[in-house]
């Protein structure tokens, strides 16, 4: 048994023949070495959130890299939006 303790690891092992790995879509897809086995699974499927700390969310440094960030998540062609994506200061959620 071959354990690790995060996706990447995981991948890692997958790469160097350790077995199969339930991974994420853009981790197979951008790693040599890898391939899909099958489609994804929607059960498996979860929200991600972009957060800051209330003392922080008013910086201009964090706002400009959660905004940076919400945008590139929002144009991945890896996210899979089910829901209307909702924004609010300093929160955004991507779901």
């Amino acid at each position: 048994m071959f354990r690790v303790d995060s996706l990447l690891g995981m991948a890692d092992a997958v790469v160097h023949g350790f077995g199969l790995g339930l991974l994420l879509v853009i981790l197979v897809d951008r790693r040599r070495g890898l391939k899909r086995l099958g489609d994804p699974i929607a059960e498996l499927d979860t929200q991600l959130w972009v957060l800051t700390h209330p003392d922080l969310r008013r910086v201009p440094r964090i706002q400009v890299f959660t905004d940076f960030l919400y945008e590139q998540l929002v144009q991945s062609e890896y996210l899979l939006v089910n829901e209307p994506v909702r924004r609010r200061a300093g929160n955004r959620g991507l779901g």
